[in-house]
């Protein structure tokens, strides 16, 4: 499944990425940081695309170089779910979700009831700058 996280961050949207297989794999989010404050995005979800810049094949740090060139710009960021909302797991993906796992032992895959509705079920809302521009 491919949703589409439109962002406006005021400052970093906050993300802590892993770069695996060619994938951008989110692993965590800095507190307080645009993401962890919206509950879009998973631990385990992939991001595929930023503003039409695709990121499969993707080397280390090339999300960040992306994100950079766009700071301060509205961000269209396509996410690939690791899971279904109907609780299925993404089956191209349980072998590199494992090997996230046994790096990263702290990682929080959690249920799909996790994260918001995405956009087309959720009310429209006005985002706000966070405390320090996060």
């Amino acid at each position: 499944v491919c949703e589409v996280y439109e962002v406006v961050p005021c400052r970093e949207v906050g993300m802590v990425l892993r770069y695996l297989s060619g994938r951008v794999f989110i692993l965590d989010f800095i507190p307080g940081s645009q993401a962890h404050a919206d509950k879009f995005i998973s631990p385990g979800d992939i991001i595929d695309e930023i503003n039409g810049t695709s990121l499969r094949n993707s080397k280390n740090g090339q999300a960040g170089v992306v994100l950079s060139r766009l700071r301060g710009h509205p961000l269209s960021i396509h996410v690939l779910r690791w899971r279904a909302q109907d609780g299925t797991v993404y089956q191209p993906l349980i072998k590199l979700l494992q090997t996230l796992r046994m790096e990263n032992p702290h990682l929080q895959l959690g249920p799909a009831s996790h994260r918001q509705p995405s956009r087309e079920q959720r009310p429209p809302s006005s985002s706000q700058c966070l405390k320090d521009g996060r």
